[in-house]
């Protein structure tokens, strides 16, 4: 590492800030999928226990042990006590297995739809079996490997509901940050291989499950480009090695042989990939024309002429991966087919089995029933799906496979571009967050607008429009079906939903709505607001509001009165409640009363008079109508019977929270809120759903295959599923509270590289590269994520406002102050072939027959000698970077005046930006720089400030409150500059180039701005710098000076990431809301 004294502060003339904490949050793991296990088995029975050292005291941690507060954000296992035992005197219950499914992503483990993130990106990963069950041996990018076990586990956060599969960390290994790949020889010998050597560690069995025991180094002269395992009892390693001299070389490690080189003619070409054929110790280098055989008698022999195999996808695929599933081999191509490989006398024949349209670059593949086989693939550009098939015989090449899709996986890879836009909220439909996070995905013509969104999702099963004006639902289960009542505004009905059907089922309508609907001694209870009927006992009463406590029905009349009736609805009591009631709850024993006054009301007992509680004033700004900040109760919920905070929605859309003298207050919509409980987990709605559980704050949840976001208005439990009332229907869904990123996304069809975002239309523009000039520009309205049509007001219809050599690379919406009102135009940035030009584009949005146009319409284009590469408004002023230099140029008396050269830098210039009143440039290869300007008139002069000296190259810089934050694209780090005047530098090593951008993610119920600086990986992981309060003490460091533990650990614990980052960068507690 440099020193920091070669890093001078940037801000040389500012009185150091007051002291100051950086915090880091993994925001979005990426989505690239690194493995598939389609059958993973773990034992359900097994104790929660990790290994037993047998050289290191580590029974601290043996059992599930405190965790980091950010750790497992969702499982507080470890406050579970369970006495220290190593296994062996224990009777143990039989093992019972059960298969899994496991997928591998870069920046997590997926256990059966449930994601759980860690610590640095996985590098490589195998699964190594024991008589029961599997285990995973991960290889990070920080350079820990990690023994990992999945234990039966029920969140804390979702306590009473089923148990999930949760990754545990029970050995571990700190290999350093040069290990490559992780191979697996007969569940015996875990190989781990680095650039000049590779490892092997023995498999041990213990009564607590297998371990890796002491290891032995192999060392190679050379570097490692593949290693493969053959599939027989003994240990054979063929390693394919760059050796010191130049060449190519062939490795054969034997069992209790020395290594044996085969010299690689300089014709050799490398291969892609090695695999193994199943049984043998055959190996197969797929290259990306022709597959070779290699056996170890090749290469104790010399003989270094492979029998070579043209390959089908020579001339059009590229080979990615290899799968073996039993005694078959499989290699699978970018171009979407998978080959089965038989290898007869050392000729490789080829059969497709499968075709479909994405790239692959994993997959599986497994037999299920007769034919079928279930194919679970992810591509690096494409999607990730798992399709049920038939394997083909031989396709053609023209042909593909026909198959059902099971699971569609979202996919955001390449990120190519992002940006922040103001939340959109509408018609009451609050955001989660003060701004959206929006990004250009994929490649070529499959390029997406994607929308990320962070929250539980919600699968839409089934739905009725007819139903679609419900003002209220009731769960009833009569006999052995489940269904509802659902109020309409001049009716009620009576639906059943049955599980295999593809509707719903209205079997009672009845010509009056209810307020209040439930089964109570296998009798219906419909209470309307002017009768009550319970079973066949009917009697007329004026009703507002009705509810069942314990053995009675609670009615509250007209005159604001509590009613109790009994089952012949005889009136038992009566009670007066002195409030204009506006909710009424029973909640175990517990009976609330809310009132339009913010009154609250507890009864236990009807002779016992109440508890009364007066809600609060809310900490936000007034609105004209809220007279005396009032706040009328429109529903409350508390966990029955048991201590705990009472939550209280508000009529015009506050959430409060009431715990003793606790009281929290969260604005989420600008409509009613209404309750309702599934497991441990509160649902709230109000225009939009939010879930709340008993220790996290309100999160979001979306219909996550819906581009359209609609109005829900309320919803109800049924059994472990949703009634969920929208706009559209009602809709039965199955929920997921364990938060994950959702997505909206809208193929742009072109080879997109830049998008803006016109706020005050609503319309994300997006420049192409397209061959086709009117192809260059693309408009999607942000609301219904859908394409606008582009029209060309001045240009014939058979050209664009870009000509045929003209390519847009950057934009940005220009605002024009003209006296009493602001235009808004659209500056783009083009090059054309060795030359550039900027054009001054008006764009304009309009309907016609429901479907939104959009007009374009070129009013200045001006040329220039280099591309312009990127466009800053400061001010009245336009700065345009063109290669090394920055140009001025301003608008006046209607027309822009001629570039004007203001600053020519050391190097290319890669990003430039405003912030306070200072311009922050990044070059190519002359790191940062920081300049002050000053305006006279048409003209900008830049002083420079400071400048960052080491010869880093950056992409770009983001400020971050007084500091900047760069992002290094040689050595993959974040560097942050402080601004205290002494020099200081961090640097905070990441797992991808990072490139960076200024957020204020502001939760919709803060009023004070959260400052963050986004790193961006193209693998698609997006985390969080922001600055917090520093944590008092001392950093736990149970694991230093150790290279090896044992014991029961979470898989994201903070001393599994870059051990250079501990001094650097705390993990962030707080919880990054998005949109």
């Amino acid at each position: 590492m440099e020193s920091e004294s070669a890093y001078p502060g940037l801000f040389e003339e500012t009185p150091p800030p007051p002291p100051r904490h950086l915090q880091q949050h993994t925001l979005i793991s990426s989505p690239q999928i690194v493995a598939i296990f389609p059958q993973f088995q773990c034992v359900v029975n097994k104790p929660h226990r990790g290994l037993v050292s047998t050289t290191v005291n580590d029974r601290g941690f043996q059992t599930l042990e405190d965790a980091d507060p950010e750790s497992q954000d969702w499982f507080d296992d470890d406050d579970v006590d369970i006495a220290f035992s190593d296994g062996e005197s224990e009777d143990l219950p039989e093992p019972v297995a059960q298969a899994v499914e496991v997928i591998v992503r870069a920046g997590s483990l997926v256990i059966d739809g449930v994601e759980f993130p860690t610590r640095s990106m996985v590098r490589s990963v195998d699964v190594v079996g024991s008589e029961h069950e599997d285990s995973l041996v991960i290889l990070q990018d920080s350079g820990f490997l990690l023994l990992v076990r999945l234990f039966l586990v029920t969140p804390q956060s979702s306590e009473g509901s089923d148990p999930i599969f949760t990754p545990f960390v029970v050995q571990w290994w700190d290999c350093g940050s040069h290990m490559n790949q992780v191979l697996i020889h007969q569940q015996r010998t875990v190989l781990v291989t680095a650039s000049r050597w590779f490892r092997l560690h023995l498999v041990e069995n213990t009564p607590n499950g297998i371990m890796l025991a002491k290891h032995v180094n192999m060392s190679i002269p050379g570097m490692i480009l593949h290693v493969a395992i053959a599939d027989t009892p003994e240990l054979v390693v063929v390693s394919v090695v760059w050796t010191d001299h130049n060449r190519c070389a062939l490795y054969l490690h034997h069992d209790s042989h020395t290594p044996t080189m085969l010299p690689l003619p300089r014709v050799f070409t490398v291969p892609v990939l090695v695999a193994t054929i199943p049984g043998t110790n055959q190996f197969v280098f797929v290259g990306p024309a022709s597959v070779q055989v290699v056996t170890p008698h090749r290469i104790l022999s010399g003989d270094f002429n492979l029998p070579t195999t043209t390959a089908p996808w020579q001339d059009h695929e590229f080979p990615t991966s290899s799968y073996i599933d039993g005694d078959a081999l499989y290699v699978a191509t970018d171009g979407g087919s998978v080959y089965q490989l038989q290898v007869s006398n050392e000729t490789v024949h080829f059969h497709r089995k499968i075709k479909i349209p994405d790239a692959i670059s994993v997959f599986s593949l497994r037999q299920i029933k007769g034919q079928r086989y279930q194919f679970i693939y992810g591509s690096d550009t494409d999607g990730n799906k798992e399709l049920e098939l038939d394997l083909a015989d031989d396709l053609a090449d023209d042909g593909y496979s026909t198959a059902q899709l099971r699971k569609n996986w979202s996919n955001w890879t390449p990120i190519i571009d992002v940006t922040t836009i103001p939340a959109y909220n509408a018609r009451g439909l609050y955001c989660a967050s003060s701004q959206e996070l929006w990004a250009l995905t994929g490649t070529n013509n499959r390029t997406r607008l994607t929308q990320f969104r962070r929250g539980g999702t919600l699968e839409a099963l089934v739905g009725d429009e007819s139903l679609r004006k419900a003002t209220s639902v009731f769960p009833v289960a009569i006999g052995d079906k489940t269904g509802f009542v659902c109020s309409l505004p001049t009716s009620s009905a009576l639906v059943v939903f049955d599980e295999t059907a593809t509707s719903l089922t209205v079997m009672e309508e009845w010509e009056y709505p209810v307020v209040f609907a439930a089964v109570v001694y296998e009798s219906l209870i419909k209470v309307s607001p002017t009768s009550i009927v319970w079973g066949m006992t009917q009697v007329s009463e004026s009703v507002m509001f009705a509810e069942v406590w314990g053995e009675y029905l609670v009615v509250v009349d007209a005159k604001n009165q509590l009613k109790l009736l009994n089952s012949a609805l005889q009136q038992m009591h009566c009670i007066p409640t002195n409030i204009e009631v506006s909710c009424l709850r029973t909640l175990g024993t517990r009976l609330f009363v809310g009132g339009f006054d913010g009154q609250l009301l507890m009864y236990t007992d009807p002779e016992v008079p109440p508890s009364s509680q007066m809600l609060p004033p809310s900490p936000y700004p007034d609105h004209l109508y809220e007279l005396n900040n009032l706040r009328s109760v429109n529903d409350v919920w508390a966990w029955p019977d048991a201590e705990g905070p009472v939550f209280v929605g508000t009529k015009d859309g506050y959430l409060y929270t009431i715990d003793g003298d606790n009281i929290e207050c969260y604005r989420l919509s600008d409509a009613p809120l209404s309750f309702c409980i599934l497991g441990n987990h509160l649902i709230v709605t109000g225009r939009s759903i939010w879930m709340v559980s008993s220790s996290l704050k309100p999160q979001r949840m979306f219909f996550g295959e819906e581009r359209v976001e609609r109005s829900v208005f309320t919803c109800a439990p049924l059994d472990n599923k949703l009634v969920v009332v929208r706009d559209d229907a009602v809709i039965v869904a199955n929920p997921s509270f364990f938060p994950e990123t959702v997505i909206r996304q809208v193929v742009v069809g072109e080879r997109a590289a830049k998008f803006v975002y016109l706020e005050h239309l609503h319309l994300f523009l997006i420049l192409s590269r397209s061959s086709n000039p009117k192809n260059r520009i693309k408009a999607v309205d942000r609301k219904s994520l859908k394409s606008a049509k582009v029209e060309f007001k001045r240009q014939s219809k058979s050209r664009s406002v870009f000509r045929e050599h003209e390519i847009p690379i950057c934009a940005m919406v220009w605002s024009v102050n003209k006296g009493t009102r602001v235009s808004y135009k659209v500056l783009v940035g083009c090059q054309v072939c060795s030359e550039g030009a900027f054009k001054v584009i008006d764009v304009v949005r309009y309907r016609n027959e429901g479907q939104v146009l959009v007009t374009v319409d070129e009013l200045k284009s001006v040329t220039h000698n280099e591309p312009i590469t990127s466009i800053q408004q400061v001010e009245d002023l336009l700065l345009m970077v063109s290669g090394k230099s920055i140009y001025s140029t301003s608008y006046e008396d209607g027309r822009i005046h001629p570039l004007e050269l203001v600053k020519m830098l050391p190097s290319k210039i890669t990003s430039i930006q405003q912030h306070d009143h200072h311009i922050l440039v990044t070059t190519e290869q002359d790191s940062l720089f920081q300049f002050s300007y000053n305006i006279n008139g048409s003209t900008i002069s830049l002083h420079t400030v400071s400048k960052a000296r080491p010869p880093n190259c950056f992409i770009n810089q983001a400020p971050l409150g007084e500091l900047i934050v760069a992002g290094d694209k040689f050595h993959s780090k974040l560097t942050v500059f402080d601004d205290n005047g002494a020099g200081v530098t961090r640097h905070i090593q990441t797992s991808c180039i990072p490139r960076v951008y200024t957020g204020h993610f502001t939760p919709c119920w803060q009023q004070q701005s959260q400052d963050v600086v986004l790193c961006v990986g193209v693998s698609g992981e997006i985390s969080v710098l922001h600055l917090g309060e520093a944590v008092a003490g001392d950093p736990d460091r149970q694991f230093e000076g150790k290279v090896s533990g044992t014991g029961l650990f979470a898989l994201d614990r903070e001393e599994f990431g870059w051990k250079s980052n501990r001094d650097m960068v705390a993990t962030s507690s707080s919880e990054i809301l998005l949109a």
